[in-house]
């Protein structure tokens, strides 16, 4: 069972890490992958840093943990919708369980 986390990751910071360790441990995943956003379609682009920088400030914080894959995905797919990201995940691995992982700070806004 794999746990995608999308978001900005604008600066991926110890929340996401902790999130990710406590979703494995809780819901024993094998693997979390970081799905680095282009743009949150809720937020002003002009704020973000480059997303390659933000995919190598990524790597760096998860270096120790090799449970967590880092991705731009989003950014090759060309999409900012999570549900558009998750369907085609499920598409390309529908024989993988898929488990979707979110902060506390998206949850008020998951309608949208």
């Amino acid at each position: 069972m794999i746990g995608i986390l999308g978001g900005s990751f604008n600066p991926p910071h110890e929340g996401h890490l902790n999130l990710s360790i406590e979703a494995r441990k809780k819901l024993s995943l094998d693997k979390v992958i970081w799905l680095i956003t282009p743009q949150n379609p809720r937020k002003n682009l002009t704020l973000y840093e480059d997303i390659e920088r933000r995919l190598l400030k990524a790597r760096e914080i998860t270096k120790s943990f090799n449970f967590i894959e880092t991705s731009l995905l989003e950014n090759h797919l060309r999409t900012s919708y999570s549900y558009q990201t998750v369907h085609h995940l499920n598409k390309v691995h529908s024989n993988i369980k898929l488990v979707w992982l979110m902060g506390a700070d998206n949850i008020a806004h998951i309608n949208q």
